[in-house]
């Protein structure tokens, strides 16, 4: 299980929330030691009060996914290792679990398989996390304001071509940190949490599509009915879903 020290994020949000820093500290290391004595429902509960006072890092969102697997709630599972990745896209672990999570899975629904460059570019986005992103561009655009000032007065050699390039790249990297931010700021996804949900069809909500296995991933529409909800599956099905099998990432 994924280990690193929590102070740092303690201490950056020692104003904030009802507890000290010490009892989150102390809901970190019981949480650790009660996973690995296998004691996963107790690991659950301490490693969610800190996300319940939102003191929490990728890694305390993957533990407590861990500690859901191993407690055979696969649903809970993928959502707090989803969380996990909102916080650190290169978070490896965290996208390898939910993808054994599926393989395991009966009947899983996942999404198509992509392109080679569309596979290849949000690998290249899942390197690191969007801050980090922030900060490449923008020192690309300040090296590539430094390069046009230079070409200005010194008039180096071969300055617009290596002008081109930076800016090719910069844009570029500027794409990626778009994207990034806009992954982190979507709330739209959700996640299967319950064993035996069901899909009804999108025009009568009374006729049953299928069940949906837990863990599923989905995009909501922002459609609401009743005590349920619109969603679209990785596959392209869409219907309607109980808001109670459901949680949202």
């Amino acid at each position: 299980m994924k280990r690193i020290l929590l102070w740092m994020i303690v201490m950056l949000y020692a104003g904030f929330g009802n507890a000290a820093p010490d009892t989150y500290a102390q809901y970190w290391q019981e949480a650790n030691r009660a996973y690995e004595a296998q004691q996963y429902q107790h690991a659950i509960d301490n490693y969610e009060k800190i996300v319940a006072d939102s003191v929490a890092d990728d890694a305390v969102y993957y533990n407590l996914g861990s500690a859901y697997y191993r407690n055979k709630q696969t649903g809970k599972a993928v959502l707090n290792y989803k969380r996990a990745l909102r916080l650190n896209a290169g978070n490896k672990m965290a996208r390898e679990n939910i993808a054994f999570i599926h393989q395991k899975t009966p009947k899983a629904i996942v999404a198509l398989q992509e392109l080679f460059i569309v596979k290849a570019y949000h690998t290249v986005l899942r390197m690191i996390s969007a801050n980090a992103w922030a900060i490449v561009a923008l020192t690309c655009f300040i090296a590539t304001a430094a390069l046009v000032y230079r070409i200005r007065v010194k008039k180096i050699r071969f300055g617009y071509r290596w002008l081109s390039l930076s800016l090719v790249l910069t844009l570029l990297v500027m794409s990626f940190a778009f994207t990034a931010y806009q992954n982190n700021q979507n709330r739209s996804e959700g996640v299967v949490c319950h064993n035996n949900a069901f899909l009804y069809d999108k025009n009568n909500m009374a006729v049953v599509k299928g069940s949906i296995p837990e863990g599923t991933v989905f995009i909501l529409s922002g459609a609401e009915k009743e005590s349920r909800v619109y969603i679209t599956l990785a596959n392209g099905s869409e219907g309607w879903i109980d808001k109670t099998d459901i949680e949202i990432i």
